[in-house]
């Protein structure tokens, strides 16, 4: 929108309003794994998954153990990076919002 607007002689001001950062979490997941305690991932951008990757990587989790995880994204662009990534997404909301991810969460385990 940005260079669109300004291709048209606009001047724009796009300010940052939030800023993604990889998590300092000392939780190992793979012991919330093994103890069967992660019922579902959710993924509110495409960097989440790549930090998420991380890691996994980090930690030498092969993806596959996800199988049996309910993957939740926000939206299509999410959906489509952890796909890509290698996880099922099972749950994508019509409306990309948290409230609507929140609400497919609700109604994919009633």
């Amino acid at each position: 929108l940005k260079n669109a607007l300004e291709a048209n002689g606009m001047t724009v001001f796009a300010p940052i309003v939030y800023k993604t950062v990889k998590s300092t979490s000392k939780i190992k997941i793979n012991d919330r794994l093994q103890a069967k305690q992660i019922d579902v991932i959710t993924f509110l951008s495409p960097s989440a998954v790549n930090f998420f990757i991380e890691r996994i990587s980090d930690e030498k989790i092969d993806i596959k153990q996800f199988n049996k995880v309910t993957i939740a994204c926000i939206g299509n662009v999410t959906k489509n990076a952890a796909d890509q990534a290698g996880f099922n997404t099972e749950i994508c909301p019509k409306r990309h919002t948290v409230e609507g991810l929140i609400k497919a969460i609700s109604e994919y385990y009633a």
